[in-house]
Formats: structure tokens, sequence, C-alpha cells
């Protein structure tokens, strides 16, 4: 079979799935182009061999990554690291080239010929072959898996409800499906058929009622008169304060005078069972600085009866490793729980183990906590990066995590949209657990994200306040939390096999 489109339309398809990538994500968030940003691709890739369909799915994937995630990522790296504009800019492209042009080669290699096969077979093997090209971009030389496919589906959460079956990797299963189905509305044959079946998938997935009601694990308001039995009320703190004294540890008396400053206005007007400061709400190590914790428990008083706060820490077992961690505290100088980030930001927090020579920077934690107050808190907290990764959440839910905060800094991205980026992880994190999540950010997005995804209330950007939400903790254990990524790795088994079997001819 002869190619569909030349080489010069087979380039300009690969162009338009990029662009529709690009625009369905944030900033510009036009979610809707999720479901046909596959499509164009898809079309070039009728009538090439397995080769060819890989390098136009390169094309796409770097094309897709320099338009939507680089932006944010140079900023982010030149903000947190003080390198000259530029090097963050090559460094980045680097990286977005690397994971976002091998992650689209993967699916347009394993999807075959999509005009070829009966449209149930080429939509079936376009799913797998999306959900596989995910995973390999999300574990392969530690994993990025920064904006995924379904993370555009994040701004509207009612389109959520495949993530607690199988995930992310289900959700993107279904977007790449749904967009052979519209390629085959496009060109081939039977193409009122194929727009049928695109409907079908549509409405299949949308009216998936497997999320629990928001009346069950619910996120809202706090109203300071009353507070529902069963409810958590829970302060998220939002200091925005100058990165420049954020991030600087001879200022943390300063900071944390600011974060108690804050929290006392909301905690004076009601009782806080639990209240939440950002990742490095405390920048000088601990338990050598102890006393900045004592200093901001005494100043709370009786008002606050849980404090989790993120810091730098070491273990007096082992003082030459040093943790990013999350600390949760009970009325005492000593926390009761610490969770120590598995999974540090390569390059920034941590050198990654095929380049580390000598001192990697910090230590990453050996496995996910949950952090437990009294009865009624059980967190699985997240520190900043680890919320793109879903199996370090699975392990906490697993454990008995029946609530999820993520303590997050985005400040370093500016206005170049990469807040809105993370968050979005975050937003479908939350449905895939069907997990209350709660976020706490120097300078946002902070926010609270009902257990549907659905986001409740949030603090402006680059304004200081305190968010009160009461939380309904939620004791749902979905199959993505039971399964983890195992779906994931059959598609990708799935879709090689499908591949390795394919007649020669057919490949061709």
């Amino acid at each position: 079979m002869r190619p569909y489109v030349g080489s010069r339309g087979a380039l300009g398809c690969a162009a338009a799935s990029a662009a529709c990538f690009a625009l369905a994500q944030p900033p510009t968030g036009l979610w809707p182009l999720a479901f046909v940003a596959l499509a164009p691709l898809l079309v070039a890739l009728a009538g090439r061999d397995l080769v060819a369909r890989a390098k136009l799915g390169a094309l796409c994937g770097s094309l897709a990554a320099l338009a939507v995630a680089v932006g944010p990522a140079a900023t982010g790296a030149a903000e947190f690291s003080g390198r000259p504009w530029w090097q963050a800019w090559i460094a980045t492209a680097l990286v977005g080239q690397l994971f976002g042009g091998v992650g689209f080669a993967v699916f347009a290699a394993l999807a075959g010929d999509p005009l070829r096969a009966p449209l149930g077979r080429a939509a079936l093997r376009a799913g797998l072959a999306f959900a596989a090209a995910e995973l390999v971009r999300s574990t392969m030389l530690g994993g990025l898996p920064w904006l995924l496919l379904a993370h555009a589906l994040a701004a509207s959460p009612h389109l959520l409800g495949l993530a607690p079956l199988g995930g992310v990797g289900l959700l993107s299963a279904w977007l790449a499906a749904i967009a052979l189905a519209i390629a085959r509305t496009l060109v081939g044959p039977a193409r009122a058929r194929a727009a049928v079946s695109a409907l079908v998938l549509l409405a299949v997935g949308t009216g998936v009622a497997s999320l629990p009601s928001d009346a069950n694990v619910a996120v809202r308001r706090a109203d300071a008169a009353t507070k529902p039995a069963g409810a958590l009320r829970v302060g998220l703190v939002q200091p925005a304060l100058p990165m420049a004294q954020w991030s600087d540890p001879a200022r943390t008396s300063a900071t944390v005078d600011h974060l108690v400053a804050l929290s006392s206005v909301a905690a004076r007007a009601q009782a806080i069972d639990l209240l939440v400061w950002p990742e490095n709400a405390i920048q000088a190590l601990l338990p050598a600085n102890d006393a900045q914790v004592e200093k901001a428990l005494r100043a709370l008083g009786g008002d606050v009866s849980h404090l989790l706060l993120g810091a730098p820490r070491y273990d007096p077992a082992r003082p030459t490793e040093r943790f990013n961690a999350a600390l949760l505290y009970r009325g005492a100088r000593e926390p009761v729980a610490i969770h120590d980030k598995t999974r540090l930001l390569p390059f920034f927090e941590a050198t990654p183990a095929w380049l580390a020579r000598g001192d990697a920077g910090l230590t990453a934690g050996r496995s996910p906590a949950v952090l437990r107050g009294d009865e009624r808190i059980s967190i699985g907290a997240l520190l900043c990066y680890e919320v793109l990764f879903p199996a370090v959440a699975q392990r906490q839910v697993r454990d008995g995590a029946t609530l999820l905060v993520n303590l997050s800094n985005d400040a370093w991205f500016a206005a170049s949209g990469g807040a809105e980026q993370h968050f979005a992880a975050a937003v479908v994190l939350a449905a895939t657990f069907a997990r209350p999540l709660l976020r706490a950010t120097p300078s946002g997005v902070t926010a609270a994200v009902a257990a549907s995804g659905r986001v409740v209330a949030r603090l402006p950007a680059d304004r200081p306040g305190t968010l009160v939400v009461d939380v309904f903790p939620s004791f749902v254990q979905t199959p993505a939390a039971r399964l983890g990524d195992a779906p994931a790795w059959v598609a990708l088994g799935l879709a090689t096999l499908w591949t390795c079997v394919t007649p020669a001819r057919s490949r061709a």
C-alpha cells in the first residue's frame, strides 16, 4: 500500500498534531483538541513502514515539546539554577527532543498502518500503542511524564471517568482510539461507520460511572460556623514571598514569622485540624534548626492540631545524607511522621544515576510513607515533582492514605504556564485514586481538588493568603490503585507483539 499522503503532506500532518497537542494543554487549555491531536499524525502514518512511521512520530513529539513544554521548563531551570537563559533553553530543548521525540516515535511505530486493519482492531492497536508510548516516556532514564495527553482533560473533570479504572494510561489510550476513528472518518473506507465509532467511544468514556460521588468524598470551602461531622478542616497557606527570601536559609526566621502570621488569621477564626505549609517552607536544615519549628508551633498554640510542612533534613544516624522531606507535627517539636521525597528532580536535586559521579546532591527516600497523626489523619504527601508519578501515590493509598497533599514550589516557572501544567497532573491524580488532593505552594497554584478531579477552590496566584476547606477523607480503593502500571506494561507487551507478528507486507 502506498502512503496516503506525500512527504510534504506527512510533515504537515505531524506539525498539525504537534500544534493540536500543544494547544490542548495548559496554559492555552483548549482541551477538546486532545481528542483530535493524534488524528493528523495517524493519517500521515498510512501506507508507511515502521521506520518511516517512527521518524514522523519523533518529529511530531519534538515539535510538541518545543511548542508547549520547553518554554516553561527553560524558565524554571534558569530561575532554579541561576544559569543564563540561553543555556537553560538549549538544555531543556534537548531533553524535550529526547522524551517527546522518543515517546511519539514509539507510538507511531507500534500503531501500525491505521488504514489497513479493520476499524475495531486499528482503534485497539492505536490505544495500546499510545498507552505503551507514555509508559516508555514515564520510565525511560528515570522518566519525565510531564504533559501526558490525558493531562489536557484536567480542565474538564467530567471526562476523567476512566481514570479510576486504569489511570492516565487508560485515558490516553481512549483518546488515541478516538483519534484513530476520527482519522478514519477523514480518510479511507467506511467513513460514516468510523464517525459513529468515534461518537460511541466518546460516549462510553464519558459515561463511565466509576467515580465516587463528591457528596461522599467532598471538599468544600469552610464555613467558620459549622464543620460537618467526619470532615477535616484544613488550611493551605500561600505566603507569596519574593523568591530571594523564600529560597534563602539565612532568612528562615522571617519566612516562618510570615507563615505564622498568615496561618494565625485563619486559625483564630476557626480551629484548624491540619495546617499545610509549602515545600521547603523552612529552608534551614532540620533537625539542626528545630528551634524554628518550635517557634512556629508555640505561636500557633492550640488553634492548630497538626502542622504539615516541607523542609530539608538529615538523619542523625546518617548525617552525610540530606533529604527533601514532608514533616507532620502534632503540637511537639519532634515530627510524628516523615516522608522523604522519593522522586528527585533530575540535574537539580540529584544527578541521574547513569550520569552521577561522586556527590549527587540530595538522597532519595527509600519508599513513599504515609503520614499519620491522630485517628482522623492519614496523609499521602507528594513533594512537588512526585505528583507526576502515580506509583508514589498508589503506594501511599494502598498503605492507607485517605488524603493526598501536594507540597510544591512552582514559583520558578514565573508566568510561563508551567505551574498550570504541573497542577493538571495533580488533578488527574486525584481522580485516578479517588482521593481529595490539597495543594500548597509559595505563590500558586494553591488549591483544593475533590476526589472526582473537580477543582473546588484555589487562591489567586502571587497573593498571600490561607485557603480553608473542609475535607472528607476517602477510603475507596480504585482498580487503578490496585493495579498500578500493570495495564500499561500489558499494553506495551501486546503492542510490541502485535507489531512483531504483523506480516512484513503489512508493515511496508
